[in-house]
Protein backbone atom coordinates (compact mmCIF):
# COMPACT_ATOMS: atom_id res chain seq x y z
CA UNK A 1 0.00 0.00 0.00
CA UNK A 2 1.47 3.38 -1.03
CA UNK A 3 1.51 6.55 1.06
CA UNK A 4 -1.51 8.08 -0.71
CA UNK A 5 -3.60 4.97 -0.06
CA UNK A 6 -2.66 5.06 3.61
CA UNK A 7 -3.40 8.79 3.87
CA UNK A 8 -6.83 8.29 2.32
CA UNK A 9 -7.76 5.28 4.45
CA UNK A 10 -10.31 5.85 7.23
CA UNK A 11 -10.34 3.45 10.15
CA UNK A 12 -12.90 2.83 12.86
CA UNK A 13 -14.26 0.24 15.24
CA UNK A 14 -17.85 -0.84 14.67
CA UNK A 15 -19.78 -1.92 17.75
CA UNK A 16 -23.21 -3.42 18.35
CA UNK A 17 -24.03 -3.93 14.68
CA UNK A 18 -27.59 -5.12 14.02
CA UNK A 19 -28.73 -6.52 10.66
CA UNK A 20 -32.44 -6.87 9.87
CA UNK A 21 -32.64 -8.76 6.58
CA UNK A 22 -35.75 -8.89 4.38
CA UNK A 23 -36.13 -10.94 1.21
CA UNK A 24 -38.28 -8.95 -1.22
CA UNK A 25 -39.25 -9.06 -4.91
CA UNK A 26 -36.52 -7.57 -7.10
CA UNK A 27 -38.88 -5.16 -8.95
CA UNK A 28 -39.40 -3.25 -5.68
CA UNK A 29 -35.67 -2.61 -5.40
CA UNK A 30 -34.67 -2.02 -9.02
CA UNK A 31 -35.91 1.62 -9.29
CA UNK A 32 -33.74 2.66 -6.32
CA UNK A 33 -30.47 1.16 -7.61
CA UNK A 34 -28.14 2.81 -10.18
CA UNK A 35 -28.77 1.58 -13.70
CA UNK A 36 -25.38 -0.09 -14.22
CA UNK A 37 -25.58 -2.29 -11.10
CA UNK A 38 -27.14 -5.77 -11.53
CA UNK A 39 -29.08 -6.92 -8.48
CA UNK A 40 -27.66 -9.98 -6.71
CA UNK A 41 -30.67 -12.27 -6.94
CA UNK A 42 -30.79 -15.23 -4.56
CA UNK A 43 -33.91 -17.08 -5.75
CA UNK A 44 -37.24 -16.58 -7.51
CA UNK A 45 -36.32 -13.06 -8.61
CA UNK A 46 -35.91 -11.86 -5.05
CA UNK A 47 -33.14 -9.88 -3.39
CA UNK A 48 -32.29 -9.03 0.21
CA UNK A 49 -32.83 -5.57 1.68
CA UNK A 50 -31.09 -4.95 5.01
CA UNK A 51 -31.45 -2.37 7.74
CA UNK A 52 -28.04 -2.06 9.39
CA UNK A 53 -27.60 -0.15 12.66
CA UNK A 54 -24.27 0.39 14.42
CA UNK A 55 -22.03 2.50 16.61
CA UNK A 56 -18.82 3.82 14.98
CA UNK A 57 -15.98 4.73 17.36
CA UNK A 58 -12.55 6.23 16.84
CA UNK A 59 -13.28 7.24 13.24
CA UNK A 60 -10.15 8.90 11.82
CA UNK A 61 -7.60 8.86 9.03
CA UNK A 62 -5.22 5.96 9.64
CA UNK A 63 -2.08 8.13 9.69
CA UNK A 64 -3.62 10.94 11.74
CA UNK A 65 -4.46 10.52 15.45
CA UNK A 66 -6.99 13.38 15.30
CA UNK A 67 -9.63 14.55 14.67
CA UNK A 68 -11.53 11.46 15.77
CA UNK A 69 -15.30 10.98 15.69
CA UNK A 70 -17.86 8.77 17.40
CA UNK A 71 -21.40 8.46 16.08
CA UNK A 72 -24.33 6.13 15.52
CA UNK A 73 -25.27 5.13 11.99
CA UNK A 74 -28.24 3.55 10.26
CA UNK A 75 -28.34 2.23 6.69
CA UNK A 76 -30.93 0.81 4.34
CA UNK A 77 -29.07 -1.23 1.72
CA UNK A 78 -29.44 -3.95 -0.88
CA UNK A 79 -27.09 -6.34 -2.67
CA UNK A 80 -25.67 -5.94 -6.17
CA UNK A 81 -22.87 -7.14 -8.44
CA UNK A 82 -19.89 -4.82 -8.98
CA UNK A 83 -19.60 -4.37 -12.78
CA UNK A 84 -15.83 -3.78 -12.48
CA UNK A 85 -14.84 -6.91 -10.57
CA UNK A 86 -17.89 -9.17 -10.94
CA UNK A 87 -17.93 -9.57 -7.15
CA UNK A 88 -20.88 -9.11 -4.87
CA UNK A 89 -21.28 -5.65 -3.37
CA UNK A 90 -23.77 -3.59 -1.40
CA UNK A 91 -25.72 -0.57 -2.58
CA UNK A 92 -26.73 1.94 0.08
CA UNK A 93 -30.24 3.20 -0.60
CA UNK A 94 -30.43 5.55 2.37
CA UNK A 95 -27.94 6.29 5.17
CA UNK A 96 -27.86 8.54 8.21
CA UNK A 97 -25.39 9.40 10.98
CA UNK A 98 -25.86 11.20 14.27
CA UNK A 99 -22.87 13.52 13.70
CA UNK A 100 -23.64 16.69 11.74
CA UNK A 101 -19.90 17.19 11.07
CA UNK A 102 -19.50 13.70 9.58
CA UNK A 103 -22.64 14.15 7.49
CA UNK A 104 -21.25 17.39 6.05
CA UNK A 105 -17.78 15.95 5.36
CA UNK A 106 -19.04 12.81 3.64
CA UNK A 107 -21.42 14.76 1.44
CA UNK A 108 -18.51 16.85 0.11
CA UNK A 109 -16.87 13.69 -1.30
CA UNK A 110 -20.01 12.14 -2.76
CA UNK A 111 -21.17 9.89 0.11
CA UNK A 112 -24.73 11.10 0.94
CA UNK A 113 -24.99 10.43 4.66
CA UNK A 114 -27.88 12.40 6.11
CA UNK A 115 -27.84 13.87 9.60
CA UNK A 116 -30.25 11.82 11.68
CA UNK A 117 -31.08 11.76 15.40
CA UNK A 118 -31.47 8.48 17.28
CA UNK A 119 -30.42 6.86 20.55
CA UNK A 120 -29.09 3.34 21.06
CA UNK A 121 -29.52 1.37 24.29
CA UNK A 122 -27.78 -2.00 24.57
CA UNK A 123 -27.74 -4.53 27.41
CA UNK A 124 -25.60 -7.68 27.19
CA UNK A 125 -25.41 -10.92 29.12
CA UNK A 126 -23.34 -14.11 29.06
CA UNK A 127 -26.03 -16.24 27.42
CA UNK A 128 -27.33 -14.38 24.36
CA UNK A 129 -24.73 -11.57 23.98
CA UNK A 130 -27.64 -9.16 23.64
CA UNK A 131 -30.29 -9.25 26.36
CA UNK A 132 -31.86 -6.19 24.73
CA UNK A 133 -31.11 -3.84 21.87
CA UNK A 134 -33.23 -0.72 21.44
CA UNK A 135 -33.04 2.28 19.17
CA UNK A 136 -35.42 5.20 18.83
CA UNK A 137 -35.23 8.45 16.93
CA UNK A 138 -36.44 10.55 14.05
CA UNK A 139 -35.54 10.05 10.38
CA UNK A 140 -38.23 11.14 7.96
CA UNK A 141 -40.57 10.47 10.88
CA UNK A 142 -40.36 8.78 14.26
CA UNK A 143 -38.97 5.24 14.35
CA UNK A 144 -38.12 2.56 16.91
CA UNK A 145 -36.67 -0.95 16.80
CA UNK A 146 -36.26 -3.51 19.58
CA UNK A 147 -34.34 -6.78 19.19
CA UNK A 148 -32.45 -9.32 21.27
CA UNK A 149 -30.00 -12.17 20.90
CA UNK A 150 -30.93 -15.83 20.98
CA UNK A 151 -29.59 -18.31 23.51
CA UNK A 152 -29.01 -20.98 20.86
CA UNK A 153 -27.63 -19.13 17.81
CA UNK A 154 -28.80 -20.50 14.49
CA UNK A 155 -27.73 -19.03 11.18
CA UNK A 156 -29.87 -21.16 8.91
CA UNK A 157 -31.01 -18.51 6.48
CA UNK A 158 -33.04 -19.78 3.52
CA UNK A 159 -32.59 -19.85 0.60
CA UNK A 160 -28.86 -20.23 1.30
CA UNK A 161 -27.70 -23.82 1.54
CA UNK A 162 -25.18 -23.22 4.35
CA UNK A 163 -24.16 -20.64 6.94
CA UNK A 164 -21.01 -19.58 5.10
CA UNK A 165 -22.95 -18.63 1.96
CA UNK A 166 -25.47 -16.62 3.95
CA UNK A 167 -22.81 -14.71 5.90
CA UNK A 168 -20.73 -14.02 2.78
CA UNK A 169 -23.79 -12.55 1.06
CA UNK A 170 -25.20 -10.51 3.94
CA UNK A 171 -22.19 -9.41 5.99
CA UNK A 172 -18.86 -9.71 4.16
CA UNK A 173 -19.02 -7.73 0.86
CA UNK A 174 -16.01 -5.42 0.45
CA UNK A 175 -17.38 -3.02 -2.18
CA UNK A 176 -20.07 -0.38 -1.68
CA UNK A 177 -22.09 1.93 -3.90
CA UNK A 178 -24.27 5.02 -3.62
CA UNK A 179 -26.18 6.63 -6.45
CA UNK A 180 -29.20 6.51 -8.69
CA UNK A 181 -30.09 6.60 -12.36
CA UNK A 182 -27.08 6.52 -14.66
CA UNK A 183 -24.41 7.33 -12.06
CA UNK A 184 -22.95 5.55 -9.05
CA UNK A 185 -20.22 6.27 -6.52
CA UNK A 186 -18.01 3.27 -5.74
CA UNK A 187 -15.78 2.73 -2.71
CA UNK A 188 -13.95 -0.21 -1.19
CA UNK A 189 -13.62 -1.38 2.41
CA UNK A 190 -11.64 -3.90 4.41
CA UNK A 191 -12.37 -5.75 7.62
CA UNK A 192 -11.27 -8.98 9.28
CA UNK A 193 -13.54 -11.95 8.84
CA UNK A 194 -16.82 -11.23 10.57
CA UNK A 195 -18.79 -14.02 12.23
CA UNK A 196 -22.22 -12.80 13.35
CA UNK A 197 -24.54 -14.36 15.90
CA UNK A 198 -28.29 -14.76 15.57
CA UNK A 199 -31.02 -12.66 17.10
CA UNK A 200 -34.72 -11.99 16.88
CA UNK A 201 -36.85 -8.90 16.37
CA UNK A 202 -39.16 -7.89 19.22
CA UNK A 203 -40.87 -4.87 17.64
CA UNK A 204 -40.36 -2.38 14.84
CA UNK A 205 -41.79 0.92 13.67
CA UNK A 206 -39.67 2.03 10.73
CA UNK A 207 -41.74 3.94 8.16
CA UNK A 208 -38.82 4.49 5.77
CA UNK A 209 -38.99 0.90 4.52
CA UNK A 210 -42.60 1.41 3.58
CA UNK A 211 -42.17 4.90 2.10
CA UNK A 212 -39.38 3.56 -0.15
CA UNK A 213 -41.77 0.78 -1.26
CA UNK A 214 -39.28 -1.86 -0.15
CA UNK A 215 -41.03 -3.67 2.71
CA UNK A 216 -44.74 -3.58 3.31
CA UNK A 217 -46.05 -2.77 6.76
CA UNK A 218 -47.35 -6.31 7.32
CA UNK A 219 -43.95 -7.78 6.33
CA UNK A 220 -41.81 -5.57 8.54
CA UNK A 221 -42.21 -7.53 11.79
CA UNK A 222 -41.00 -10.74 10.12
CA UNK A 223 -37.48 -10.31 8.73
CA UNK A 224 -35.85 -13.28 7.02
CA UNK A 225 -33.05 -13.11 9.60
CA UNK A 226 -31.69 -10.99 12.44
CA UNK A 227 -27.92 -10.87 12.99
CA UNK A 228 -25.62 -9.21 15.52
CA UNK A 229 -21.92 -8.37 15.24
CA UNK A 230 -20.62 -7.20 18.64
CA UNK A 231 -17.40 -5.61 17.31
CA UNK A 232 -15.34 -5.32 14.13
CA UNK A 233 -12.37 -3.29 12.91
CA UNK A 234 -13.28 -1.51 9.72
CA UNK A 235 -11.47 0.46 7.01
CA UNK A 236 -12.83 2.64 4.19
CA UNK A 237 -10.63 3.59 1.25
CA UNK A 238 -11.10 7.08 -0.18
CA UNK A 239 -11.62 8.86 -2.45
CA UNK A 240 -14.68 7.12 -3.90
CA UNK A 241 -14.85 6.87 -7.69
CA UNK A 242 -17.79 7.67 -9.96
CA UNK A 243 -18.90 5.27 -12.65
CA UNK A 244 -21.52 5.56 -15.36
CA UNK A 245 -23.53 3.03 -17.32
CA UNK A 246 -26.97 1.89 -18.37
CA UNK A 247 -26.95 -1.85 -17.69
CA UNK A 248 -30.25 -2.87 -16.10
CA UNK A 249 -30.26 -6.55 -15.30
CA UNK A 250 -30.49 -9.09 -12.52
CA UNK A 251 -27.73 -11.53 -11.62
CA UNK A 252 -28.26 -14.69 -9.60
CA UNK A 253 -25.91 -15.09 -6.69
CA UNK A 254 -24.92 -18.07 -4.58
Amino acid sequence: MNLLNRLMRIQMVLRHVLYLNYLVPAPRVRPLVPDMLPLAIVDLNRVFVSVVILRSEGVRATLLPFPSFNYNQINVRTYVIDPQSGKQAVCFLKSGVTSAHVSFLTRTIGIPWQHVAFDMKVATDEVTNYASYEIAGSWDGEFSIKAQGTAMPSLQIPPFGDTESAVNYLVRPLIGFFGKGGQATRFSIRHPQINPCAGKLSSIHFPILNSLNLVEEKEMANPQSVLFVPEAQFYIYLLPTRIKGTIRQYTSFG
